[in-house]
């Protein structure tokens, strides 16, 4: 048997209706939580871009430096072939030596235009490295002032959460330990909602109207009364 039942369905009022500003408030949170995960993965984004743009501009310089080694050992296999065409004694061996020399000279020389064209794309992604660079930062700094914003809000709105989460702890404890269970039962199996005031014989949660005997029997404030229609701890308020 509850003791004081009017007092007790007046504790529990004011405690679900800071419960519902706690619920709210951590909504909004976890949506700032939200918020600024999906700036962080922007971020990553611009980096990861400026990255593969950077791996490009190596990538290109890698094929530089590897041509022109080979390009350096042909010149160098192409000297010692040219030193020893006086050595060489018969006309066949003069001639094949002479072939060799031409074909390691046209292997240079497409190796020289294929440097060329990797000077261009190292030039070109150089470029693009350089417009990502500044484009990244740019969002950087824009970012970085949302991500500010955002949790210079979020600053006052856990303060406030934590408040009322100590605010309704302190009622809680008022609250008797068996009418507290049923409570937390409710509002478990009611979407957040375990009290409903009555007015003019209708509950404000599920719109019914309450039986007129029923109605009478909460209007006595005796015992706790649940809402035969959505199973809510109820209690008669008067309407304005």
């Amino acid at each position: 048997m509850v003791k004081n039942v009017k007092e007790q369905l007046e504790i529990l009022a004011d405690l679900q209706q800071i419960e519902i500003s706690i619920a709210r408030l951590e909504e909004s949170l976890a949506k700032v939580d939200e918020s600024l995960a999906r700036l962080d993965r922007e971020l990553s984004q611009f980096s990861e871009a400026v990255d593969k743009a950077r791996a490009d501009v190596e990538s290109a310089r890698e094929k530089y430096d590897e041509d022109e080694k080979k390009v350096r050992s042909i010149t160098d296999q192409i000297a010692k072939n040219e030193a020893r065409l006086g050595t060489i004694k018969t006309n066949k061996e003069y001639q094949a030596a002479l072939k060799e020399i031409d074909d390691l000279k046209r292997e240079r020389s497409k190796l020289e235009e294929a440097m060329l064209g990797t000077l261009e794309k190292i030039e070109a992604a150089e470029k693009i490295l350089a417009e990502k660079q500044e484009f990244a930062e740019q969002q950087r700094a824009e970012i970085e002032e949302q991500k500010n914003d955002i949790a210079g809000a979020a600053a006052g709105k856990k303060k406030e959460l934590e408040r009322l989460r100590r605010k309704a702890r302190a009622i809680a404890d008022k609250v008797e330990p068996r009418l507290y269970n049923t409570y937390t039962r409710i509002k478990r199996n009611g979407g957040g909602v375990a009290v409903a005031a009555v007015e003019n014989a209708v509950c404000q949660v599920c719109h019914m109207n309450i039986p007129p005997q029923a109605f009478n029997e909460l209007l006595r404030l005796d015992e706790i009364k649940i809402c035969p229609n959505c199973q809510r701890i109820i209690y008669p308020r008067q309407s304005d």
